[in-house]
């Protein structure tokens, strides 16, 4: 005789299976048995033993022996609630609805695994657990799954079995909203960051570290950007305070600056902060999310600076050789500083990265860059900015009335990680590409439109023909299947059809939100 059985429509979720597993180690025997209509005769008021039904027998053996129920099912399938209230009332047989009949459930636990978004999950559970109690049972805990890949919280099985009140838990959604890397920073970071934090921890010099300015500058120089004096590489905290220090020491307020659209929000609630006039250009779908070279020159003339984002956020374009060169001639001509964006450069897929300050332009490029996304230290807040010798003093001084410092600790973690950085980010970069192909699969299983991004780790969605905006789309989206995205009209204003969807989690994670972001992309077209 089993000590759990699990009556079941349809597969086995994950949540389902892990607790199988946990149980099973815990020395309990449990048995899986399916309840859908094919499985199971239908209650029509005969005690379950006088149904000739296969399946009404195996339920009466399952059942007599076992010391817990599990009820679990797919909230979203027609009928599971159905299902599992016919196998109830097997069970019950006449004495259902006869108080004065012996309850067929007493001193049992029932507990019931719901997946599915939460408002159908919840009308599922609210039947089953009213109907429970009526049958003498006792409900021990209530579980809804984000979805089927979604997996519970460790002390899962222990809770589920353990005697007390019923609990009912819901599991965390899926944040695929924000840019962070979802994985563990190098073990060498994670040690000495520890480390430091038993030190006293110090102001440090306004450019950072002289040792990490300098290993920064060896670093830098593999990658091919042209360093002459470790002095023009300033550590900032992050790349954010970097481009900050940058636009600061070059730009005066009323001053104009070319700003891609759509593109890192920041940038331009940085340039409206700092009185600039934000001159966008757009990165249309038709030219591959890329700029026009004709609308480039048409608004130069007004601008005393150009934000280069490529690799791109959001988007994941990459600008080829020849576009680069063309940016070079552009700043040459008008006399621009290039503000390049190159946090990404580490994570590129189709194509390779030429970066405007080893294309010609050194003396007017201020290269950002960040440990956040290349070795997953975003929480870190260390990042660095490579500028012309000229502007070197300046925007020192920039980021020290900005942000004083970066931490120490982060300076010395990034010290750690600059040695073990190629190691690491060649398993970062593997994990990513299964995350891409992961992803991929997912969506296109549902039916959702999409391209795989040359660069980085965001999808970018256009789901106009679900009939919703971007804003909109992503609040149905967190409503209905606890799932975060980010709205397309925060990178710009040609982008209110759009959605950002960051893989840069772990791989069922990824599957799980897709399939739910798939499911809500299903419903709204009608399928």
């Amino acid at each position: 005789m089993a000590d759990v059985v699990l009556l079941t429509v349809g597969s086995l979720p994950a949540y389902g299976a892990a607790a199988v597993a946990a149980w099973e180690g815990a020395g309990l025997e449990v048995q899986v048995l399916p309840v859908a209509g094919r499985h199971l005769p239908l209650f029509d008021g005969r005690p379950l033993r006088q149904h000739s039904h296969p399946g009404a027998a195996r339920l009466a053996r399952s059942v007599d022996g076992a010391r817990w129920l599990v009820l679990v099912g797919p909230a979203t399938a027609g009928g599971c609630a159905g299902a599992l209230i016919n196998a109830l009332q097997l069970i019950g047989g006449p004495a259902y609805d006869h108080p004065d009949a012996p309850p067929p459930l007493v001193g049992r636990g029932v507990g019931v695994i719901i997946t599915g978004p939460p408002p159908d999950a919840r009308g599922a559970m609210g039947q089953l657990a009213a109907m429970i109690p009526a049958m003498g049972g006792r409900l021990v805990a209530a579980v809804w799954a984000d979805g089927p890949g979604a997996m519970p919280p460790a002390d899962f099985a222990r809770r589920f079995l353990t005697e007390g009140e019923p609990e009912t838990v819901a599991l965390p959604s899926v944040d695929m909203s924000l840019g962070d890397v979802r994985f563990p920073a190098p073990d060498a970071v994670r040690a000495t960051a520890a480390a430091a934090a038993a030190t006293v921890s110090t102001y440090t010099p306004s450019g950072g570290l002289p040792e990490l300015r300098a290993e920064l500058t060896a670093y830098l120089r593999s990658q091919g950007l042209p360093v002459g004096d470790p002095q023009q590489v300033v550590v900032t905290a992050g790349a954010t305070a970097g481009l900050c220090a940058c636009l600061l020491a070059r730009l005066r307020p009323g001053d104009g600056v070319l700003l891609p659209d759509p593109g890192f929000p920041q940038y331009r609630r940085l340039a409206t902060a700092f009185g600039l006039r934000p001159l966008t250009y757009r990165l249309n779908a038709a030219r591959g999310h890329l700029p026009d070279p004709a609308e480039l020159e048409r608004l130069a003339p007004a601008a005393r600076a150009l934000i280069w984002n490529f690799p791109h956020n959001p988007l994941g374009s990459v600008a080829p050789p020849e576009l680069v060169g063309h940016a070079v001639d552009l700043a040459r001509h008008h006399d621009l500083t290039i503000i390049s964006d190159e946090v990404y450069a580490g994570l590129t897929w189709e194509a390779t990265v030429v970066s405007p300050a080893a294309a010609g332009a050194a003396d007017r490029t201020c290269v950002i860059g960040s440990f956040s996304k290349i070795a997953a230290m975003a929480g870190y807040r260390v990042g660095w900015a490579l500028v012309p010798p000229d502007l070197a003093a300046g925007v020192a001084a920039a980021h020290r009335t900005v942000a004083m410092s970066p931490a120490l600790i982060s300076q010395q973690a990034a010290l750690a990680a600059l040695p073990v950085l190629p190691g690491y980010l060649a398993n970062l970069r593997a994990q990513l590409l299964e995350n891409r192909r992961t992803a991929s699969a997912t969506l296109a299983e549902a039916g959702v439109p999409h391209h795989l991004p040359a660069a980085g780790y965001y999808l970018w969605l256009d789901i106009s023909n679900t009939g919703l905006t971007g804003a909109a789309f992503a609040q149905r989206l967190w409503a209905e299947e606890r799932v975060r995205v980010e709205p397309g009209e925060a990178f710009g204003d040609t982008a209110d059809t759009c959605v950002r969807v960051s893989i840069a989690l772990p791989r069922e994670q990824v599957r799980d939100g897709l399939y739910r972001l798939g499911r809500l992309y299903r419903r709204l077209r009608g399928q």
